[in-house]
């Protein structure tokens, strides 16, 4: 059983009542990531065990529904009263998102783009390069809950394109270890 993380904290912060679905969102998946339970959210559902099934499937089975469970509990606890009452009839934290997506999310290839815009635009223009990375990772969070795709390596290469010039010979050093270690 998983326990309350302080992360999950975040999640109480404030509740889900449609106006800040995206942060929600986000929020969310960060915190079923760190529980290590986000699979959920996209393996589907394992057929019912049968009796003769191997130990190994049982296993998989009683995960999959305890990893489930944990999620749905942390999707209605976060939500507005007046939306527990709508999405809590599904069995799954899946179809809770689905539900929940159809009714806040905007058109996903409009939030697509203002995501993959926030990406590209932001520059590092003063202050620590953590802050910078963070912001960038704040980004690339809300491009991926929206599903857009950008494999790890490209995720790399904007992060280090929007570093300043001063930074030059960082991103020469990291492409040129990045070419030994491909040899």
């Amino acid at each position: 059983m998983a326990s309350l993380n302080p992360l999950a904290m975040i999640l109480s912060q404030k509740t889900m009542d449609g106006t800040n679905y995206s942060q929600w969102k986000t929020n969310l998946f960060i915190v079923l990531e760190y529980e290590k339970i986000k699979f959920v959210l996209t393996t589907p559902k394992p057929g019912e065990t049968a009796a003769d099934a191997s130990e190994q499937i049982k296993t998989q089975y009683s995960e999959w529904q305890k990893a489930n469970n944990v999620a749905r509990c942390y999707i209605l606890a976060s939500v507005a009263s007046h939306l527990q009452e709508q999405i809590n009839k599904f069995e799954s934290g899946a179809e809770m998102i689905q539900t929940l997506d159809g009714m806040f999310a905007k058109s996903s290839s409009a939030a697509r783009q203002a995501a993959i815009r926030s990406l590209m635009n932001t520059r590092m223009t003063g202050g620590s390069v953590r802050d910078h990375c963070l912001a960038m990772m704040s980004h690339l969070s809300r491009a991926e809950v929206i599903r857009a795709k950008l494999e790890e390596e490209m995720q790399i290469d904007i992060i280090l394109e929007s570093l300043p010039e001063s930074f030059s010979q960082f991103k020469m050093n990291y492409n040129m270890n990045k070419k030994v270690d491909s040899y």
